[in-house]
């Protein structure tokens, strides 16, 4: 059995932790799947994230225990190895669009962008209430520009929750079957 990878990405408020905790809960029991815990510095607040020191990420890095680390927004995040390696056909990970070059030459794989309207995502990140108004302003500022020549899927996540579930659940059944 080949293990492939799902890299999701997306600008903040898109809704991607959302989509991917629903799919994965559809799919708790089917072990093709596996959605990949991430590490970060910051307090842990999203689904499938754990949160630890700058100086513990920084010694797994130094033993080469991370596969990807990164920073985006103040924090360090980081994919671990061991993450990667599960006997699941597809492993599923939400990183940074600014890594997607980098994690799509070395790893290879699928990459699905996940993206909503400008003000739909100011609503979502207000809403959640970790930062500040002017905090959320300077998110939705930041532009990140993929190269032409990398390969993507998008889907749109400004409708019903449920339609960009079912979107997700498709692309994945699509990249096992």
């Amino acid at each position: 059995m080949t293990t492939s990878y799902l890299w999701v990405a997306g600008p903040s408020g898109a809704g991607k932790d959302t989509l991917l905790r629903l799919a994965a809960q559809q799919l708790q029991d089917d072990t093709r799947f596996h959605f990949v815990t991430r590490l970060v510095t910051r307090p842990q607040g999203a689904w499938k994230e754990k949160s630890l020191t700058v100086e513990t990420l920084a010694a797994l890095e130094r033993a080469g225990e991370l596969a990807l680390r990164w920073q985006a927004h103040g924090w360090d995040y980081a994919l671990p190895w061991l993450e990667l390696q599960t006997a699941a056909r597809l492993q599923v990970a939400s990183v940074s669009r600014q890594v997607l070059p980098q994690v799509y030459a070395e790893l290879g794989g699928e990459i699905l962008l996940i993206d909503a309207e400008l003000e739909i995502r100011r609503q979502r990140l207000l809403a959640r209430g970790r930062e500040a108004p002017a905090a959320v302003a300077v998110r939705l500022e930041r532009q990140v520009l993929l190269p032409a020549a990398l390969p993507y899927r998008c889907i749109r996540n400004d409708g019903a929750l449920a339609d960009g579930v079912q979107s997700l659940l498709e692309r994945l059944q699509t990249l096992v079957s």
